[in-house]
């Protein structure tokens, strides 16, 4: 639900646009599992299973100040994904978003109880 823009794109509220290069580590934790399942028990929900991702939730997602000691392995992760995605874009790069979700369990230091917990939510909510 976050991306990376470096043009001119105009979206509603409900698209987080990450601007700088820089905040790839942001862009990976917002994007992560770890953040989704965090976002789905504070967000307002729409229709269905879907919820409002505004920026009012999140501002309370809490990022770990020391998220700067992984900024060179997610953007290492992010480039590859971007590589990817610019021969096929309908490749499958899920192999890259969990190697994403790991470093960040890792960065928050979560058990692997607390990381198995969040996999069985995230594949039982889809």
């Amino acid at each position: 639900f976050a991306f990376l823009d470096m043009g001119d794109t105009h979206t509603n509220d409900k698209t987080t646009i990450i601007t700088s290069i820089e905040n790839i580590p942001l862009l990976c934790i917002l994007n992560s599992k770890l953040s989704m399942f965090y976002l789905k028990r504070i967000c307002s929900k729409c229709s269905g299973d879907t919820f409002e991702f505004k920026p009012q939730y999140l501002y309370q997602v809490p990022i770990r100040k020391k998220y700067i000691e992984y900024t060179e392995k997610f953007k290492n992760i992010y480039f590859i994904i971007e590589n990817i995605l610019a021969r096929d874009s309908a490749a499958d790069i899920a192999a890259q978003e969990r190697k994403i979700d790991e470093l960040v369990y890792d960065l928050y230091g979560l058990t692997t109880q607390e990381r198995d917990m969040i996999e069985n939510d995230m594949q039982q909510r889809g």
